[in-house]
């Protein structure tokens, strides 16, 4: 499974999680893209990659395909993908009822340990395999107020499947030389 689409399945579950958890205002988008300028005005779950880890090594097949008398070579590679998810909200310290960064983030990592959300990851070939404690990091934003930027990182596992094929020989000529 290549980066792209596994950022477009955990988005989703993110969303329609959000939806079952009654915040269905919440964006969620990928951090630090180069058309993005500031902040979001409303609330937004962002998330990244934090690395790709191979696990183990390469399982490796190769099968005979006789309607295309060729060698069909499979490569199989289990990855880990770790994701920071991080919350953010502008903050109306007047309005009690609205959810905070923290709120955000606590509900995005139930999401991702429900039930539903693993049966779905699970139905594209994608496991959890760990979600780390919530972080809560303050920062002075460009209001110069204090704003929190609370965040978790969860690891995906998935396979990465490399497919090559290698034509038949057609002939063989052995030659004796002299060196």
């Amino acid at each position: 499974m290549r980066e792209n689409e596994l950022n477009t399945l955990l988005r989703s579950v993110l969303l329609d999680g959000l939806v079952s958890h009654q915040l269905p205002g919440v964006a969620v988008k990928r951090s630090n893209q180069p058309t993005d300028q500031g902040v979001d005005s409303g609330p937004c779950l962002y998330f990244f990659v934090v690395n790709h880890h191979r696990y183990g090594s390469p399982r490796r097949s190769d099968e005979w395909d006789d309607a295309n008398a060729s060698m069909v070579h499979t490569e199989t590679q289990w990855i880990e993908t770790t994701y920071q998810i991080t919350g953010s909200v502008l903050q109306d310290p007047a309005n009690l009822e609205s959810p905070t960064a923290n709120d955000l983030v606590f509900h995005a990592s139930a999401i991702l340990q429900s039930d539903a959300a693993i049966a779905r990851l699970q139905s594209a070939g994608v496991g959890v395999y760990r979600i780390t404690e919530g972080r809560n990091i303050f920062f002075k934003n460009d209001r110069d107020q204090y704003e929190a930027s609370p965040s978790f990182d969860i690891t995906l596992t998935h396979r990465d499947i490399t497919v090559t094929t290698t034509p038949v020989v057609s002939s063989v000529e052995i030659k004796i030389t002299r060196v």
